[in-house]
């Protein structure tokens, strides 16, 4: 069991502007942390595990020193308050959350060797394989562009972001490619960009082999519901959004390649949506924009499975594409095939439409413990040479906006066509088209 032990750390540093009589001191400032104590392999000294949550706009996103974000529903502490962490909680402070967890997955060739390391899978209870060193200074860094704020850092693009370095040579006993990751991940109060958070990565090969056809990708384990709910994770579904209108009113329209997680019904109550805690509809939805590819011309995959321990009847073969991707070779595959799937509710036209297991496609596309994965690629590394990949998580409100529409849609009659036209994207389109938007402002 993790143990955790808080320990306050703050590093000033003071520097000076150069050519100015009077300059705007600073601070490098290192989050009060929570120390988490690892398992050892070869009396490797253990990680320094910090996980910081971004609470200036209207996404409550924990973010960490060890490729994930989310919380797994308040299973880590936030570093600040001691607490367990919210876990993507939108609109902030409502109680509905829309995360389990994400994760970073990078996988390539080294020689012979097909080696993927990951932040977490979301089902191997095993130590992940992206860590930072043992030592202080290698937990999370705060910063703030606004001057009166005390984690103000010139640097700073936000009102609240989050610095963190880490790696998957920890261990080097290990499997591993040799890569060291540079994540800044950035938040706004302004009500332009308060409904979504960027995480922007810098991969660098730190090993002594190029790495062959690279991908990274981004995992996400949804789970939406209100949080005192036991089993919100049952019932979720996923698709993806290729394009949104321009809001400049153009007619035109814009690639977004938006991949999403909502509750399948939105929670309603006796008929109608509650908004009061302890019966808060989850009437929202979160989705991952790929922002930039390590290289121009990668395209972006999007591809979803569910949990084996969902499924009804049990146990039931399932195609390789609708179960979990176990070991590097299978999620390796899971990354570099160039194909998106189709939405989760489409599920029984899609899957063995002629033959399906009886029961079984109508309970995946009626929502489920559905996981996705949103990868690009391919590019090669040489040893010393780093790409960038850019993420946006991004929430919409109004998603659901029928309380009957599921039940009429989807579960008295099975109608996905009429369950989708019923559904609102609007305004994460919205807020995926604004996300591209800062993300390009230099």
């Amino acid at each position: 069991m993790k143990k955790r032990i808080q320990i306050y750390v703050a590093v000033a540093m003071l520097l000076v502007a150069a050519g100015q009589v009077v300059a705007k001191s600073y601070s490098t400032k290192m989050v009060p942390a929570i120390k988490y104590t690892a398992l050892s392999l070869d009396s490797i000294a253990d990680p320094y595990m910090m996980l910081c949550t971004h609470n200036r706009g209207n996404i409550l996103l924990p973010v960490s020193n060890w490729g994930i974000f989310g919380s797994k529903r308040g299973g880590e502490l936030d570093c600040e308050t001691g607490e367990p962490a919210p876990s993507a909680m939108f609109p902030a402070r409502s109680s509905i959350e829309y995360l389990f967890q994400g994760a970073i997955w990078i996988g390539g060739i080294i020689e012979n060797d097909t080696i993927v390391s990951v932040g977490a899978d979301g089902w191997i209870p095993a130590m992940g394989e992206l860590n930072p060193c043992a030592d202080p200074q290698c937990g999370l860094e705060r910063r703030s562009k606004n001057p009166d704020d005390e984690y103000y850092h010139p640097d700073a693009k936000s009102d609240l972001e989050f610095v963190a370095h880490y790696s998957d040579t920890l261990y080097p006993t290990l499997p591993h490619l040799g890569v060291e990751i540079h994540q800044v991940s950035y938040s706004w109060a302004t009500n332009r960009a308060e409904d979504f958070i960027i995480l922007d990565f810098r991969i660098e090969n730190r090993g002594d082999n190029k790495i062959h056809e690279a991908y990274v990708g981004i995992f996400v384990d949804g789970d939406v519901g209100e949080m005192t709910r036991a089993e919100i994770h049952e019932d979720d579904i996923s698709g993806i959004r290729h394009e949104a209108p321009s809001p400049a009113g153009t007619g035109f329209t814009e690639q977004i390649n938006l991949a999403w997680t909502a509750d399948n019904d939105g929670d309603p109550d006796s008929g109608s949506f509650g908004y009061e805690f302890n019966h808060n509809s989850a009437t929202s939805l979160t989705g991952i924009r790929v922002l930039r590819t390590p290289e121009p011309d990668n395209s972006v995959s999007f591809n979803w499975w569910v949990s084996k321990s969902n499924l009804f009847p049990s146990p039931i073969p399932l195609p390789a594409f609708l179960t979990n991707p176990e070991g590097d070779q299978n999620k390796y595959r899971s990354m570099s095939i160039v194909r998106t799937d189709f939405d989760q509710i489409f599920n029984c036209d899609h899957w063995f439409p002629s033959n399906p297991p009886p029961g079984v496609c109508e309970s995946i596309a009626h929502g489920a413990d559905t996981r996705y994965l949103v990868s690009t690629g391919p590019f090669d590394l040489s040893t010393g040479e780093s790409k960038p990949f850019a993420i946006a998580f991004i929430g919409g409100e109004r998603f659901h906006t029928d309380p009957e529409n599921f039940r009429t849609n989807m579960v008295d009659a099975y109608d996905p066509d009429a369950f989708y036209n019923n559904l609102s994207f609007d305004d994460i389109e919205h807020n995926a088209i604004m996300a591209g938007r800062v993300y390009d402002n230099p």
